[in-house]
């Protein structure tokens, strides 16, 4: 059994979206062409990784959530509001390289959406945003649509680890597509990613 919960503990932190976000941006780097300022690679892995997880850790030390992953639906407001703020200035700063305005702006509308959700049911935030992230990736090369293989993976460690019943990493999945989606059209995007 404790073979079996370390296996799980360790998809479900190494598929963390706030640990993929900044290897994310490093590949995104890599297989764009018009993204090709470092500065603005540093200000995202600043904004989506590094400062969530200083206010993770910040609101540990001053008790304000009892776990890294703020399983308790209560202490999740105030830390995802915060979060949001991160993403939004990401898309704001990422304004000539659309896939990433797209990524960051579906990320904040799934936050304010798991904020309100959460004020009735609990609902998985890892997988809403791996959905957005693998879909972000999906949309710049086609080989990344593989990452989609993973979710049911995820979706089990969370289950396993009861952080999470199949309703609430379900109801995760389609957040993420709808979040994507409307951010998707809210940009005008029309078919295909330019």
């Amino acid at each position: 059994m404790k073979k079996r919960y370390v296996f799980f503990k360790t998809i479900t932190t190494l598929l963390n979206p706030f640990i993929l976000f900044g290897p994310v941006q490093f590949i995104l780097y890599l297989v764009l062409p018009e993204y090709n300022e470092p500065l603005l690679v540093f200000l995202n892995i600043i904004l989506q990784s590094v400062l969530p997880f200083a206010l993770i850790g910040a609101f540990i030390q001053f008790k304000l959530v009892s776990d890294f992953e703020i399983t308790k639906k209560s202490e999740r407001p105030l830390y995802f509001s915060i979060v949001t703020i991160f993403f939004v200035l990401s898309g704001f700063i990422s304004h000539a390289i659309p896939i990433l305005q797209l990524i960051a702006f579906a990320l904040a509308l799934c936050l304010i959406s798991i904020i309100l959700i959460n004020l009735v049911w609990k609902i998985s935030g890892h997988l809403a945003f791996d959905v957005i992230l693998f879909a972000g990736l999906a949309c710049v090369d086609r080989v990344f649509g593989l990452l989609f293989f993973l979710l049911p993976v995820v979706a089990w460690s969370r289950v396993v680890l009861r952080k999470h019943s199949w309703k609430q990493t379900l109801g995760g999945v389609l957040l993420g597509v709808v979040c994507f989606c409307v951010v998707w059209f809210l940009l005008g995007f029309d078919g295909v990613f330019p």
